[in-house]
């Protein structure tokens, strides 16, 4: 079985798949496809991810072979796919000519930022979401990096407030993940960019509702989307 696909995001996490009886641990590097306008979840297991011969990256398109599909399981999942793709030793991945053909480099399920209230008012305060989000806004209010340490262990952080023209919301970016927002923040920007972060875990915490990163966050400044155009819009019918 082989298609066209066209890959996202490549980031690695852990994954918990169910075998037999019991749980199996696997480090897997996930990536999005489109195909048809179809957003799917992908994966490699580790071993597969280190027995190819080519580099995987953002944006170029390739041909996959010999992989299985399985129902999507899990929380804070990238997107609402019912099904994910699983990339073993036995798959194949080729490049493809870009001349062939073009799939749009991103694909996101924008979540509003009015509406994130919903989807997390009727969880545990120890409960995962569903799905992690991707949201859009311009970042506000920009504080400095703060280290908490804790008997649990040390945690960097910065928060910020996202801004979307109707709605704003508090939003921490942990650890490594801080780096995602310096290009952003020190880039050389005519205007606040319209930024897009992906894969965001939304929480109340001590009492607050905010977005905070997770291991499969990434975030886009000014790119080509149409939910950006919609915030740039929306922030110019207010001047």
């Amino acid at each position: 079985m082989g298609f066209l696909l066209d890959t996202e995001v490549v980031y690695p996490y852990l994954f918990f798949t169910f075998l037999t009886t019991q749980w199996i641990l696997h480090l897997v590097f996930p990536f999005y496809l489109c195909l048809q306008d179809f957003h799917v979840h992908a994966f490699f297991i580790s071993e597969a991810w280190e027995s190819l011969d080519i580099s995987v990256v953002e944006g170029n398109m390739y041909i996959i072979e010999n992989f299985i599909t399985r129902r999507a399981i899990g929380y804070l999942r990238p997107m609402t796919s019912d099904i994910c793709i699983i990339l073993n030793e036995s798959s194949t991945v080729a490049p493809v000519p870009l001349e062939l053909g073009r799939i749009p480099s991103h694909k996101f399920e924008i979540t509003e930022l009015g509406d994130i209230y919903s989807i997390v008012r009727n969880l545990a305060p120890d409960q995962d979401p569903t799905y992690a989000l991707d949201i859009v806004g311009v970042i506000l209010d920009l504080g400095d990096v703060k280290v908490d340490v804790s008997d649990s262990g040390t945690r960097v952080y910065v928060c910020f407030n996202l801004y979307d023209g109707r709605n704003m919301i508090k939003v921490v970016c942990c650890h490594e993940k801080i780096a995602l927002i310096h290009p952003i923040i020190y880039g050389e920007f005519q205007t606040d960019p319209v930024v897009i972060l992906s894969s965001m875990k939304p929480q109340f915490y001590k009492g607050i509702l905010q977005v905070s990163s997770t291991s499969a966050s990434k975030a886009y400044a000014n790119i080509g989307y149409s939910a950006v155009r919609q915030i740039w819009r929306r922030l110019l019918d207010q001047l």
